[in-house]
This record gives structure tokens, C-alpha cells and sequence, in this order.
């Protein structure tokens, strides 16, 4: 694998290795042999489809706008209907190779870009600048380490989601740019406190760690 990609592999992207074994009748008429290849996977190890060779691609794990991804045990999982219960909603993609040159940058530095990014995102996302606060979501990100970077990834997505008290998400049921249930509730805006906008992305942060395919 790391031949295959010169070296360059994001343990933290799209790919993880997967392996292919001779069937049952193939091992019967003396198949041995045990291939290794790269797979887009599922959470549950199921192989997504992707286009193209893994070597001339960006490996960062990211999704489009819109996509909404569901939830197991308060945290991320797979790409499902936005109508179903999920965890957060993709608004958008930002590649930060436009804005950092050379070594990995921090993670405060991206931190601080990222939240710049998707603040503009999430207005133009939702048409308002105030419809973040209003359905009490919370702007979430996650960054490029070291490895990551050096394996040539650039590319984070932007998302909203409902943080809760404890490490994770809450439900959600319903497109952010339309009605929302949240926890099986409509959502109830805050007080205004006289702004015009909200203070900018209260409580914007990465993503909790989620648990790798295996």
C-alpha cells in the first residue's frame, strides 16, 4: 500500500486497507491468492464506491454539501437521508491548500480559518446569518494532522450539528435549510439580545474522535 501511494498515505482519510480472499470454489480448484487493495469504507466496513485510482486522488475523507451523515452512539456514521435521523450536515468544503504553504499548519491556525470559512458557509448555506443561532446548532470542523497533511490531504469539511451536554450529538430529523426536529423536539431560538447577528459560532469546534473502521 505504501508502494502503491509513494509513501503517501492519510491513515486519517478516505482509504483503508481492505483485503480480498479466494472464494470458497476459487480455494477448490487451488486459488492462493490473497490480494490487498484500497477502499472507501463504510463504518461498518461495507465498501462505498468511489471513481478513479486512490494514487492520483486528494485522500481527504470528505462529502458534499447537503449530505447529511447519521448517528450511532451520539457520533457520525454514514451518509443517509437528511429526513432520517443523523448527527450533523455537510454545508461545505474548504480547501485549505488555497491558504497554507509548506509544513503542516497548527491546529490552531486552522482552527481559526476553518471557523472564519464556515461561518461565511453556514450564511450562505442556510441564507441568513442569524439561522444557525435561531435553530441552535453549532458550526463543527476537523483538522489536518501531521500525517494527514504530509500524505498531500487539504481539503475539511464544514458541518452543523446539535452538541450536547456530553461528548457527542444529538438527533436530528430534517434538512437544516428547512424545518428541524431536534431530539424529536422543534427547536426554540434563544433570546435576542439586541445584536442584529448572533456572536460568531458559539461553541464552534472539531469534530469528537470517532471510532476507525475495521
Amino acid at each position: 500500500m505504501q508502494q502503491y501511494l509513494s509513501g503517501r498515505f492519510d491513515p486519517r482519510g478516505r482509504y483503508v486497507v481492505g483485503l480480498m480472499y479466494p472464494s470458497p470454489d476459487g480455494w477448490k480448484h487451488g486459488d492462493r491468492t490473497l490480494r490487498c487493495g484500497l477502499q472507501f469504507s463504510a463504518s461498518s466496513g461495507t465498501p462505498l464506491p468511489i471513481n478513479g485510482s486512490a494514487a492520483d486522488h486528494d485522500q481527504s475523507k470528505t462529502f458534499e454539501p447537503g449530505i447529511c451523515l447519521g448517528i450511532n452512539q451520539n457520533l457520525p456514521t454514514d451518509p443517509v437521508d437528511c429526513a432520517q435521523a443523523h448527527a450533523v450536515e455537510i454545508i461545505s468544503t474548504v480547501d485549505l491548500g488555497q491558504h497554507f504553504q509548506g509544513p503542516p499548519p497548527s491546529k490552531e491556525d486552522q482552527d481559526k480559518f476553518m471557523e472564519d470559512e464556515c461561518g461565511r458557509a453556514s450564511t450562505d448555506y442556510l441564507g441568513s446569518p442569524d439561522a444557525v443561532r435561531n435553530k441552535t446548532l453549532t458550526v463543527f470542523f476537523d483538522y489536518l494532522d501531521a500525517r494527514s497533511w504530509l500524505a498531500g490531504s487539504r481539503k475539511l469539511d464544514c458541518m452543523i450539528g446539535k452538541g450536547t451536554d456530553r461528548e457527542g450529538f444529538a438527533p436530528i430529523t430534517g434538512s437544516a435549510k428547512g424545518d428541524i426536529l431536534i431530539n424529536g423536539q422543534a427547536p426554540v431560538p434563544p433570546p435576542n439580545s439586541g445584536r442584529s447577528t448572533p456572536a460568531p459560532l458559539p461553541g464552534a469546534a472539531p469534530l469528537p474522535p470517532q471510532p476507525q473502521p475495521r
